[in-house]
């Protein structure tokens, strides 16, 4: 039964030896991964799949939360860590990784995760839509309010100064009222 639940489930879920390496892993995790099952069983999973991070800089074991299970039993979260495929494609995952204990000594540790993808392009739309103006692209009164400020806040004390000039369209609602607003687009797009 439990075998049936580590197969159905949509999460990656696998485990690890006190030395790391894969002890087993459920389909979701390995297809997430970019493995079969059976490639991945007493592979070394930190040097697998997480030994760096997406701009390629070393991720030392030291610091990945699963070898902190098993250095010290506690259970940790990590989010945003980096998993890699052999095919050299990466994705962001959050993870929960629990010591695995046998009377009482930890003898693995287990770990679900999910791939995040989904979250952070949600996240960078978010940004996208508070910073940046939809119909033109542009970044909007708030990205410029932030800009000014720590434009100022640069400047201070330095004796240099800065300008911001404030460009204003005359009778732009009379192109809205008298032709639409597909026109007042159009136009507010080409200035």
């Amino acid at each position: 039964q439990n075998r049936l639940l580590l197969e159905s489930i949509g999460e990656g879920v696998f485990g690890v030896d006190t030395a790391g390496r894969f002890t087993f892993i459920n389909p979701a995790g390995a297809a997430m991964l970019g493995y079969a099952p059976e490639e991945l069983t007493g592979r070394e999973a930190h040097q697998l799949i997480h030994q760096r991070y997406l701009d390629g800089t070393p991720y030392p074991a030291a610091d990945c939360p699963v070898h902190a299970v098993l250095a010290d039993g506690q259970s940790r979260r990590g989010t945003e860590e980096p998993f890699h495929r052999p095919d050299g494609s990466a994705f962001l995952a959050d993870l929960y990784a629990a010591p695995m204990r046998e009377e009482g000594v930890v003898t693995g540790a287990v770990v679900s995760f999910r791939d995040i993808r989904d979250r952070k392009e949600a996240e960078q739309a978010l940004a996208a839509r508070a910073y940046y103006d939809e119909l033109t692209g542009l970044p909007n009164r708030t990205h410029l309010m932030e800009r000014a400020e720590q434009t100022r806040q640069r400047l201070a004390g330095t004796g240099s100064r800065a300008l911001l000039l404030v460009l204003n369209l005359d009778r732009f609602k009379d192109i809205n009222d008298s032709l639409g607003h597909a026109s007042g687009d159009w136009l507010l797009q080409r200035v």
